[in-house]
């Protein structure tokens, strides 16, 4: 363990993890959704929720040492239990498992912290087109990979340069 953060043999970092779980934080999750549903079926909008896939999920097979109290798909599943059947959900977690080799998983997340990488990412956008135009034809395809440009960003007001983000 380091700070907070375990450091495995392979190089991979996850935080330590919080064995406290807020039961008012997932109810307020589910009326949170709530609202913005009602609002959305009052104005005839559809609601889709898309659930970005959780590093210590995804990557389990890296985690050895994956503690037992981890209850992150238990938590989504209760928040999804929670939710109104109008609600679409996009599950983002089980795309990724189900359809990526482990080496693949591992290529779409940053080894040192939790956030995918630009490939993670455009691999849940693809999905995310993919399942809203199977209900809405007129939804564009999702951008091909040489479509898109990749940029660093610069600039005095830039509050975040992560290490991809570095010239």
């Amino acid at each position: 363990v380091v700070s907070s953060a375990f450091i495995g043999e392979n190089g991979w970092a996850r935080a330590v993890p919080s064995f406290a779980r807020s039961e008012s934080s997932i109810q307020q999750s589910i009326t949170e959704i709530t609202k913005l549903n009602s609002f959305a079926k009052e104005n005839d909008i559809p609601l889709y929720l898309s659930i970005a896939p959780y590093k210590d999920y995804i990557l389990e097979h890296v985690f050895p040492y994956h503690p037992a109290s981890f209850r992150g798909p238990e938590t989504k599943q209760e928040v999804l239990e929670g939710l109104d059947d109008t609600v679409q959900i996009i599950d983002n977690a089980t795309y990724f498992k189900e359809t990526f080799s482990n080496k693949e998983l591992e290529s779409m997340f940053y080894k040192t912290d939790h956030h995918w990488n630009y490939l993670g990412a455009y691999e849940n956008y693809k999905n995310v087109i993919r399942n809203l135009r199977e209900k809405h034809s007129d939804i564009p395809a999702a951008l091909e990979e040489n479509q898109l440009k990749k940029i660093c960003v610069e600039g005095e007001n830039i509050s975040f340069l992560g290490s991809t983000n570095r010239s």
